[in-house]
């Protein structure tokens, strides 16, 4: 009876897990398609970088703003934006946790 209903469990964690890590790269792609054209055109315009970046990570931050992190060739930036109507970006800097890297 112990086996059973720590199997049952079980079933239902991983079930939760599985879930929880699809929801998550759901979200993520959608704030990469939505910020895509955003990112990409402050790079160009203010930071001289003209290759495409590598979408890494993005993070909802508690005052309703944006930690994306992207890589360009061999460096790191991190992207805060802020969504009123549409994602504004608010600044761009090379400070990232070492867990992104």
């Amino acid at each position: 009876m112990k086996f059973k209903s720590l199997g049952i469990i079980a079933l239902i964690v991983v079930g939760l897990l599985v879930y929880n890590l699809f929801c998550y790269g759901f979200a993520n792609k959608m704030i990469d398609e939505d910020t895509h054209y955003v990112i990409k055109s402050y790079l160009e315009n203010n930071l001289n970088i003209t290759e495409d970046y590598e979408f890494i990570k993005a993070i909802s931050n508690e005052d309703y703003t944006f930690s994306v992190y992207l890589k360009v060739k061999e460096e790191y930036y991190h992207v805060l934006l802020v969504k009123n109507q549409s994602y504004k970006v608010i600044d761009v800097d090379q400070r990232i946790p070492a867990y992104i890297k």
